[in-house]
């Protein structure tokens, strides 16, 4: 039932979208469409006008994306919604990004390195963690696939963006300049800054995974369902601006969950109620200085 946060929150169903377990594939040819209208939605903070704006044009077109999509260089990332609600469609996009692992990346460097082409969220859900999320599938697996380094151009003019993904540790490198006939259009002048992230041994990254999946196919007991449902709460509290929430919070454990009260049988085949459970410990965590809000980027 809709309580009074649902009420007060003006994003609540955006909230209870990420609050569940995304889907994420691979881009098709039948995406094409959807992904160009993501992609300007979400890059639209580069469009002359905007403070941190320099493009009179949209950042892409059907064409661009069609040929994106078909490179096999070019690897894609699709975060889906999991569930069909009023606003929501099953299978709607809610991110994506496009990424290369080797190739011309490689090409004046020693090790494997991947690079992240484009990365775009629906603004609706800027500020949800749903960027995170896609970049962190994203390093994992081009860690995973020999790459010792992850690089990304970022415009200098997108402050936003360029803090963003220093967030996400990466530091800038170096500088690259826009094609003569694409810098030829801008509003104001623009170059690129060239950040880059050491990424974990692929050793590492495979033992992580391997943990991760025997964790989840291990058999799951009463007191590891209240774990989630605790984490779904307090990844909606984490979410939530006014709690000042970032994403960043640990979920409790199955052992802290206290293990729920059995009812008893009887030998005619009567099962007496179990009692009531007490109420759970509450939650607490050390406080913490307020987030300063980040402005809205085409990430996150």
């Amino acid at each position: 039932a809709r309580g009074d946060f649902d009420a007060e929150h003006s994003r609540i169903d955006e909230i209870r979208t990420v609050a569940q377990a995304l889907c994420f594939r691979e881009a098709v040819t039948a995406d094409v469409a959807e992904l160009v209208a993501l992609i300007n939605s979400a890059y639209e903070g580069e469009r002359a006008g905007q403070p941190e704006g320099f493009n009179p044009n949209p950042c892409t077109d059907s064409a661009t994306v069609q040929a994106m999509v078909a490179d096999p260089d070019c690897h894609w990332l699709l975060a889906e919604c999991p569930s069909s609600s009023s606003l929501f469609d099953d299978g709607a996009v809610l991110g994506c990004c496009c990424y290369s692992m080797g190739g011309a990346a490689s090409k004046n460097s020693k090790e494997k390195v991947g690079a992240i082409r484009l990365l775009a969220v629906l603004p609706r859900f800027h500020g949800l963690c749903v960027g995170r999320r896609i970049l962190h599938r994203v390093q994992g697996t081009m860690a995973t696939n020999g790459c010792e380094r992850s690089l990304v151009c970022v415009p200098e003019l997108r402050k936003g963006i360029v803090a963003w993904a220093g967030r996400r540790g990466y530091t800038q490198v170096s500088t690259a300049q826009y094609p003569p006939e694409m810098s030829a259009g801008f509003s104001r002048p623009n170059q690129l800054l060239v950040l880059a992230k050491d990424l974990p041994k692929e050793d590492v990254v495979r033992a992580t995974l391997n943990t991760s999946s025997n964790a989840s196919s291990a058999p799951q007991d009463s007191a590891a369902a209240g774990a989630r449902q605790t984490d779904s709460m307090r990844t909606v509290a984490a979410a939530d601006p006014a709690a000042g929430g970032d994403g960043d919070v640990a979920a409790p454990t199955a052992s802290e969950m206290p293990e729920p009260p059995r009812p008893t049988s009887h030998p005619k085949g009567r099962t007496t109620p179990a009692p009531a459970p007490a109420p759970a410990p509450a939650l607490t965590r050390p406080p913490r200085a307020p987030v300063a809000e980040t402005p809205a980027d085409q990430v996150d």
